[in-house]
């Protein structure tokens, strides 16, 4: 039994290898298989090769300014102040282009790329700009342009028309294709551009003409490369545009000289997320990580052609071979072993394995799929052993048996309610809770041991305040509480005892380990609260053999979604207006405004809780903010500016509701007095 299932935890492993072969090719065609076969093809196919994108960029994230530079290159970036200095618009004048060139010619550039497509009609005739920036480019004798790729999709078959630039300007420098083949699903770069068969890119142009030592035939052009980036967006060195078009506008020593200045456009920070030319690097999944412009993706791939320093892929066959022995032997080690035993040995294989990838991509410039054996075969392995032993499937059965349902089976039914699944409308109030950077803590912790002690410490701070105040805990929802007044059991003051337990519990959000406050990323972990009454269908979901008690209905997602609200609005404890109008006196709370929720067409009243009067002070800055509101609501830019500005002032610099009603205020600078909307319309859950 240990031989088949080493055998077969080892054949998975090489299967998924095998599923993410196609990573940066062509999608493969599954139309002529069963359903069923499609469906497991599809699915490993997504699963490996979301495997195989993070291994890629895992070892090139963690290489913190390594070996690699791009010190050759210097970008010159089509930015909004360059728009505005040399007073163009989407496209520039191709004369301004043509001056550009004579002044990096004068300052000794290396070699110009041109990351614009200067195509024209067949038939037009050249103007004066196209002859200047023509002459221009001939005269430097090292301008680099770009082509681009027409695809049109007949009959399931993508066709591709290659569209060069204009003739004049073909006669007077080198030119390449531009285009981006393929991009992956999450937007991301990683294949480096060789171009077509009959064409090359314009990366590859560049390089070979610069003297790179690259195949001149088609056919091993077309062989698979893979972009090794020297760093986070804006390692390049870079400017703006304009800055090389007037006299000492670039720093002093020289900058440009003997460099390759790349020429593109860069998206304001605005439309970063949804530009069509900016692209996800390693880098973007870093704090503060960004999509890279696609002239930084043309330059990396450029340097990386002239330099020898692309990265190439393990061949697939060996991929396949190292995992299924991996494997094999692994569990032909470990199925005997007690538990502790194994986790050691799995955990000790991903770092190693880890260690080897890193070092491969950082100094052998090869990759492969290494997080199936980091992280698949071990896991696999630890699971064979659990199934062998059978010590923790009993434990998890006995865990489950104890859970909360029956409990709360056992007290409704004293009640005597109906167990038959099903349920009835009551009124009920909800509060949803989440701990916030429970995500960017479980990444930091990377101990599922530690982190089952925070979330328990969590639950069980949260449990306490909601019992003592006559709530139920519905369920855990991962790292969220989903708790309810008003059921099963009727209660009339459900609102008030809500609105209390969850300001007690933000009071008491803390989470101490080992007698010290627990903090990720130097802030401390703290619950958001969201709020909300009204009427829900309570009851049992489920069968008559298993089933959950719970609350369903619009109620719950509003909920929710106040929760979720608190990140944008820097709040902890918000509160929706039917729940404000029904908790009675005692409380200290500020009017946000009326929101829009996304997907909702009635605008919603939300209130921030901020104390208990007699125990929490009232503060201050409040009829400021009330101010402040109220002007925003009425139209009064103004005054709702400066209320808020005073507010941000006495709170020492930082107020996340008036940051956000500012933010809110700049997005409408353009809108019309007597357009004035009141009210604050999400576009995020």
């Amino acid at each position: 039994m240990v031989f088949l299932t080493a055998i077969f935890i080892g054949s998975v492993g090489a299967w998924l290898i095998e599923s993410s072969r196609w990573l940066g090719a062509e999608a493969r065609n599954y139309d002529k298989e069963y359903p069923a076969v499609r469906f497991l093809k599809m699915s490993a196919e997504s699963f490996a090769e979301t495997l195989a994108r993070y291994s890629f960029d895992i070892p090139q994230m963690t290489r913190g300014g390594g070996r690699l530079r791009a010190s050759d290159a210097v970008i010159l970036y089509m930015d909004e102040d360059s728009s505005t200095q040399l007073k163009q618009g989407t496209t520039y004048d191709r004369r301004v282009h043509a001056e550009l060139l004579r002044r990096l010619k004068a300052a000794g550039a290396r070699a110009v790329f041109f990351d614009i497509v200067f195509a024209g009609e067949r038939d037009e005739p050249d103007s004066p700009a196209d002859t200047e920036l023509a002459a221009a480019l001939k005269d430097f004798g090292a301008g680099f342009i770009g082509g681009a790729v027409d695809i049109t999709n007949n009959a399931g078959t993508n066709r591709l028309k290659i569209l060069p630039p204009k003739v004049v300007f073909r006669k007077a420098a080198s030119w390449g294709l531009l285009a981006f083949r393929p991009i992956d699903e999450d937007y991301g770069i990683r294949v480096l551009n060789t171009g077509t068969e009959s064409t090359a890119s314009l990366s590859w142009v560049l390089a070979e003409k610069l003297g790179a030592k690259l195949p001149k035939d088609p056919e091993s052009r077309m062989q698979m490369r893979w972009l090794n980036y020297y760093g986070q967006s804006g390692e390049i060195p870079n400017f703006s545009y304009y800055q090389a078009m007037f006299d000492k506008g670039l720093p002093e020593g020289q900058p440009l000289k003997d460099k390759i200045v790349f020429i593109g456009g860069r998206e304001s920070l605005a439309n970063l997320a949804s530009s069509k030319d900016s692209f996800r690097t390693p880098y973007s999944m870093l704090p503060g990580g960004r999509f890279a412009p696609g002239v930084e993706i043309h330059a990396t791939a450029t340097l990386n052609l002239l330099r020898g320093e692309w990265l190439t892929r393990l061949p697939i066959e060996t991929e396949k071979r190292i995992v299924f022995w991996l494997g094999f032997v692994l569990t032909i080690l470990l199925m005997p072993r007690a538990p502790w035993v194994v986790l050691v040995a799995c955990v000790l294989t991903a770092i190693g394995m880890t260690l080897l990838a890193i070092v491969g991509v950082q100094h052998w410039f090869v990759w492969g799929n290494w997080l199936v054996p980091a992280l698949v075969i071990p896991i696999l392995v630890a699971l064979a052993n659990y199934v062998h032993e059978g010590r923790r499937r009993n434990a998890i059965i006995v865990a489950f048996g104890k859970y909360l349902s029956p409990a709360m089976a056992k007290e409704i039914s004293a009640d005597d309610v109906d167990l038959k699944p099903g349920g009835k409308v009551v009124e009920s109030t909800i509060i949803f809770t989440d701990l916030e950077g429970f995500t960017s803590l479980s990444e930091e912790l990377d101990d599922p041991k530690r982190l089952s002690q925070i979330l328990a410490t969590y639950f069980t701070q949260c449990t306490g305040h909601i019992f003592l105040l006559k709530g139920t805990i519905a369920k855990f929802i991962g790292d969220a509480v989903l708790a309810v007044w008003g059921a099963p059991k009727a209660d009339k003051d459900q609102v008030r005892h809500a609105v209390m337990s969850a300001w007690r519990l933000h009071k008491d959000s803390d989470i101490v380990i080992d007698g010290k406050p627990l903090v990720v990323r130097g802030k401390k972990v703290r619950t958001r609260i969201g709020v909300h009454t009204g009427q829900v269908l309570a009851g049992n979901l489920g069968s008559e053999q298993r089933f959950d008690w719970t609350v369903i209905g619009d109620p719950v997602n509003l909920a929710a979604r106040l929760e979720s609200l608190n990140k944008h609005l820097g709040t902890s404890v918000l509160i929706s207006d039917d729940a404000f109008q029904k908790m009675g006196p005692g409380f200290t709370t500020r009017r946000l405004g009326a929101f829009i929720m996304k997907g909702k067409a009635a605008a919603l009243v939300i209130h921030e809780m901020l104390g208990e009067e007699g125990i929490d002070p009232v503060p201050e800055w409040l009829p400021e903010f009330n101010a402040g509101v109220a002007a925003f609501e009425r139209g009064d830019v103004r005054a709702a500016v400066e209320s808020f500005a005073k507010v941000i002032a006495a709170r020492g610099g930082s107020d996340g509701p008036s940051e956000f009603m500012l933010a809110e205020i700049q997005r409408r600078a353009a809108d019309a007095p007597d357009k004035w909307n009141p009210q604050v319309e999400l576009h995020e859950k």
